[in-house]
């Protein structure tokens, strides 16, 4: 399987957007949108996997891989819309601590709100 990233900004964040399978063959995809958006300046990203079908452990790894990075520039990593077939890894992995989870996008941007005082 492939993995389609679809970014976009929405109420002043950095949403991506992951389709398919996230691992060690496909998260050089996932890298490059870090990297722009880390280049434009954003100081908040929402990775959206609501349509990710399979996430490695390497796949988890590139999502936390810059969290310190946005915390730096004031912002964070927010992670939106887990499938329940993928959310036992996320807690297996011991990863559910490290960075924002929220059921949906909107519960993503209520959290940002409040993390930044604007909500």
């Amino acid at each position: 399987m492939d993995l389609f990233i679809r970014t976009r900004d929405s109420q002043g964040l950095r949403v991506v957007s992951a389709q398919g399978t996230l691992d060690s063959s496909t998260s050089a995809k996932l890298e490059v949108a870090i990297q722009e958006a880390l280049k434009a300046g954003a100081k908040w990203i929402v990775f959206d996997l609501e349509e990710a079908e399979y996430v490695s452990s390497a796949g988890w790894g590139s999502i936390l891989a810059h969290s310190k990075e946005f915390k730096n520039a004031g912002g964070g990593v927010v992670v939106s819309g887990i499938p329940m077939h993928l959310r036992m890894a996320w807690k297996a992995l011991g990863v559910e601590g490290l960075v924002a989870s929220v059921a949906e996008l909107d519960d993503a941007f209520r959290h940002v709100r409040a993390a930044t005082g604007k909500g």
